[in-house]
């Protein structure tokens, strides 16, 4: 199981796979939003007080319309907040640390899957380097 830590954030194969299975859509309504993360609509709107990273767009009919990119950082910070207990607060600060890794353009889930698949090559080259040492030192 292999953990990430990215500005302090552990990107876990779980968070990964919550974001890879968020409908491909361009928007997303504050229902649907609600459904997909599992969290009710009123504490949507509250975390959006809180986290200036979160700015719904809204429709003509002042409906907040979510994009993917919205909903990443949904599971991000719920992630935050209930499984890693941080406080509003300090939520809010890593995750302002984590959009400056971001790359400008790409989403969360693909600059945690290059962070990932970074991980998983330093571990394979600390395997080989560990098996040649072995091999050395006999």
């Amino acid at each position: 199981h292999s953990h990430m830590s990215l500005e302090d954030i552990q990107v876990d194969d779980e968070l990964l796979k919550k974001l890879e299975d968020i409908p491909a859509k361009m928007a997303f309504k504050i229902g649907e939003v609600a459904e997909i993360v599992g969290v009710k609509q009123y504490v949507l709107r509250y975390w959006e007080s809180e986290f200036d990273v979160l700015r719904p767009k809204k429709s003509s009919h002042n409906q907040r319309m979510y994009s993917r990119n919205d909903v990443e950082v949904i599971f991000l910070i719920k992630k935050l907040l209930y499984t890693d207990k941080y406080s509003i607060s300090g939520a809010r600060t890593a995750i302002r640390n984590l959009k400056k890794k971001v790359k400008k353009g790409s989403t969360y889930r693909e600059s945690f899957r290059r962070y990932n698949g970074a991980l998983d090559m330093a571990k394979q080259l600390v395997v080989r380097i560990e098996n040649l040492q072995t091999r050395l030192s006999v």
